[in-house]
């Protein structure tokens, strides 16, 4: 049978349509999803300054932000990425330093988690809305410039106690 007559049938049509809606639709929305995660409309940014050998910690910077989300977001999603089961050596440990942890949201669902010892190994670990997880480095690979300093000038919030020996 030719492939012309084959594609005549009826119900050849409307398969080779469904599937093409439905790839239209997994395409569509995938992207759709991706430009959801990317543009967060309020950002979280908690820093808990943390005293492991006293057995301390206290919150020292909560607030949330609405006009510089984007910037927070691209700017940590900036370093260069890992894979999330890469192993990594970090051997500078700090007994006193601060915990960042970030909250990304959409029209009010969370679109990214961010939590970071800042202790020496350079690295965040990123969990988007449907578990996957990425890390990124703190330094932007095309300028070398900060997570921190980026994050600092656009909230306010605190850079690390350690930061003059983690570079």
């Amino acid at each position: 049978m030719p492939l012309v007559a084959f594609y005549r049938r009826p119900f050849v049509r409307v398969i080779t349509v469904a599937l093409v809606v439905a790839a239209a639709l997994i395409t569509g929305g995938w992207l759709a999803y991706s430009a959801f995660l990317a543009s967060p409309d309020h950002v979280r940014v908690i820093v808990t300054d943390v005293q492991s050998d006293a057995g301390r910690q206290q919150v020292i910077f909560d607030r949330t932000f609405t006009d510089v989300a984007p910037q927070v977001y691209a700017a940590l999603i900036a370093g260069k990425r890992f894979p999330p089961d890469a192993t990594f050596s970090c051997p500078y440990f700090a007994p006193t330093y601060y915990h960042y942890a970030l909250t990304f949201t959409h029209l009010g669902a969370t679109t990214a988690t961010a939590d970071e010892d800042a202790t020496g190994c350079a690295l965040f670990g990123v969990t988007y809305a449907l578990g996957a997880a990425t890390v990124y480095s703190w330094y932007d690979p095309t300028d070398g410039s900060s997570f921190w300093a980026k994050l600092n000038q656009l909230t306010g919030a605190p850079t690390p106690i350690n930061a003059d020996v983690m570079r």
